[in-house]
């Protein structure tokens, strides 16, 4: 079913959110807002607009003022139907099983331990202790990818982990060492819920994949810009009948910059798990 795409120049606005306090930033862009409220989803034949009501996670991209208040609405357009890091080898295994040879640390006393460690990190060799420099050493497409990770110094080392929301899914530091070889599990992926408690990993019920950070590079582009992007994401055409379907998130800064960011849906229906290259395989649904 082809459905027509909704007025983009009538962007609707809710009520200013409650004022959060910032979390980390992920890489600049990645995880760059706290998704925090309620979103509405209402399908009609004319199109689908959806309005949801998020406090974003962090501070903004470039110069803005920390812990801005955003008005955000969705515009959504439904496709037609159809630094180099050096990280030592991970060990498999129990929590204390390896941990004098383990490349892992607890990332809070900074002693050795067994990667498979709830309160695990994984040494990094990094030129810049940031999110955004062990992404681009592990070869991640920042314009694509959206990961639950994070990296600080830990004494004298530079230590990533997964999120708090990412190991609550099963992640472990020994997830990140499969990262660099292009083997990113679900668990480790932002997806977002329409309500309740938005921001999940993508191995919980979930109906919104991001596809890629918040963009700067004006909402009159967000429709090819957020198509191509999900292509590629997906590794689908959208030319089959799959419920699979492309929106993008409008939001604008107490300074007036809007932005828009990129997901992929299912509208009406829960996922579990990601939809990464996921090209005509059966989407992962939630009976």
């Amino acid at each position: 079913m082809v459905t027509s795409p909704p007025d983009e120049s009538q962007t609707r606005r809710l009520p200013d959110p409650p004022r959060r306090t910032p979390q980390r930033q992920l890489g600049g862009y990645l995880r760059s807002h706290t998704v925090q409220a309620w979103t509405t989803i209402a399908l009609t034949a004319l199109g689908v607009v959806v309005a949801v009501y998020f406090g974003l996670r962090g501070t903004p991209p470039d110069d803005s003022a920390t812990d801005p208040e955003m008005r955000i609405a969705v515009t959504a357009t439904p496709t037609t139907q159809g630094p180099d890091a050096v990280v030592a080898p991970t060990q498999e295994g129990s929590e204390t099983a390896g941990e004098d040879a383990s490349p892992c640390v607890d990332v809070d006393s900074g002693a050795s331990v067994a990667c498979g460690a709830t309160s695990a990190g994984l040494v990094l060799a990094l030129g810049s202790c940031d999110e955004g420099t062990a992404l681009a050493a592990w070869g991640v497409d920042e314009t694509l990818e959206s990961l639950l990770v994070e990296v600080r110094p830990v004494g004298d080392r530079c230590v990533a982990q997964p999120s708090t929301e990412a190991v609550a899914a099963g992640a472990r530091a020994g997830d990140l060492v499969a990262v660099s070889t292009g083997t990113i599990a679900p668990a480790l992926r932002e997806c977002a819920r329409s309500g309740g408690s938005p921001l999940v990993s993508c191995a919980e019920p979930h109906e919104l994949e991001w596809v890629g950070p918040w963009r700067d590079d004006g909402v009159a582009t967000a429709s090819d810009t957020c198509q191509r992007a999900a292509k590629d994401y997906a590794n689908n055409s959208f030319a089959g009948s799959s419920s699979l379907t492309v929106q993008w998130l409008i939001t604008e800064r107490a300074d007036g910059v809007q932005l828009f960011r990129c997901l992929l849906t299912v509208p009406g229906e829960l996922l579990r798990g990601t939809v990464r290259d996921i090209g005509t395989d059966p989407l992962p649904l939630v009976p």
